[in-house]
């Protein structure tokens, strides 16, 4: 067995996690935020307040954000890891489901739809917002 990469999940991580999806739900952003953010080549994951680095190389961005219909307001997090020889991939569905949605308070079963980012080496999924 190889060990393609390494994830140390402490009470930091847990607490910057939880302070993300805290940050994220009151600063959501709206479509006009998103359209700007692309016009200015910038991403949510630029904003440390969105991005949770867990030591080992993931990178795991957290926001609440406005989608036109049918999603609307939605949560989404996109994660990627940095594989030995430096380059970025999705991590496992194992860590993703497993280890990553759980510090956001998510579920799998919530998910509504996952996409792939070839370019950025990532994972995206998307779950409908329920208001706490």
């Amino acid at each position: 067995m190889k060990l393609i990469a390494s994830m140390l999940i402490d009470s930091d991580t847990v607490k910057r996690a939880h302070a993300i999806r805290a940050h994220a739900r009151v600063h959501r952003l709206t479509l006009s935020d998103l359209v700007n953010n692309l016009n200015k080549s910038t991403a949510p994951g630029d904003d440390p307040n969105f991005r949770l680095d867990i030591p080992g190389g993931s990178k795991v961005v957290y926001t609440v954000e406005q989608q036109p219909e049918p999603f609307g307001w939605i949560e989404h997090l996109s994660a990627s890891m940095t594989l030995p020889q430096g380059t970025r991939c999705p991590p496992p569905p194992q860590v993703v489901y497993g280890l990553i949605l759980p510090l956001f308070s998510l579920k799998q079963e919530n998910v509504i739809h996952t996409y792939l980012e070839k370019e950025f080496g990532a994972v995206n999924l998307i779950f409908k917002l329920e208001e706490a």
